[in-house]
């Protein structure tokens, strides 16, 4: 179960949460059932926040979730996972719930969606073949995809 944060487009009398948390609201949230049924957590010796999967970073010195050094350069533990979930997951709060469980806090640093549906990073088209078509079809640019 999640409980959706306040900065979510979960609605709420029929408004999304994050209308509230503008205002300094906080309303009671009702947990969500979610599905997980893939995690892989691992970290990096040296993290890259563009990388291709999620970050925790926490504010804990030591980490008991894989062996390896702090990240230096940041002063933070960093781990990554990649997660296959149901929708409606949130990554935000897997990741605040697993830096609570650890005892330590986290926070996601990145978030990068690697596939939705049918749709994956790998049959997607690069800005570099779709730039062109939009120059070229210009309004008309969805009936030539």
């Amino acid at each position: 179960m999640q409980v959706p944060c306040m900065w979510s487009s979960t609605k709420f009398k029929n408004r999304p949460l994050r209308w509230y948390a503008e205002r300094g609201e906080t309303v009671v949230r009702e947990p969500k059932a979610v599905q997980i049924p893939s995690l892989e957590v691992w970290r990096e010796q040296n993290p890259n926040p563009s990388g291709d999967s999620a970050s925790i970073t926490s504010n804990s010195s030591t980490s008991t979730i894989a062996p390896g050094q702090p990240n230096r350069s940041h002063g933070l533990d960093e781990v990554r996972f990649r997660v296959v979930a149901s929708k409606g997951a949130s990554m935000r709060v897997l990741a605040h719930d697993l830096g609570k469980a650890l005892g330590c806090g986290a926070h996601l640093a990145s978030l990068r969606r690697e596939g939705i549906g049918g749709f994956s990073v790998e049959t997607a088209w690069s800005l570099d073949v779709l730039l062109p078509l939009a120059k070229k079809y210009g309004k008309g640019f969805r009936s030539a995809i």
